[in-house]
């Protein structure tokens, strides 16, 4: 996904971009790209809950036409079940955040 490479995009630890960080300091970077994939592919907004929970993350980055894994990105169960918090002028890239 360009976006999150280009950003480096981070929840807690580094979960997204060039896996080499995470990697070589003994993150699951296999579990962490099947975690991504759930959440940017799911059209079921229970699973995405749980798994955003489930990881502790408070943001999540989506970029129009966007893919992870060689799936495209969804976005509108995102968008159904957090608060969009920015947009770029474009409005090709929009952050939600999943907290109060």
């Amino acid at each position: 996904m360009r976006t999150l490479i280009k950003f480096g995009c981070i929840w807690r630890k580094i979960s997204c971009g060039w896996p080499y960080y995470a990697w070589s300091a003994g993150y699951d970077t296999n579990y962490r790209a099947a975690q991504a994939v759930t959440i940017y592919t799911t059209s079921d907004s229970e699973t995405l809950k749980k798994t955003v929970q489930q990881e502790k993350i408070t943001y999540i980055l989506f970029e129009e036409g966007s893919e992870f894994e060689q799936q495209e990105c969804r976005e509108e169960t995102i968008a159904a079940a957090y608060e969009k918090v920015y947009e770029t002028q474009d409005g090709r890239i929009r952050i939600y955040k999943t907290t109060e």
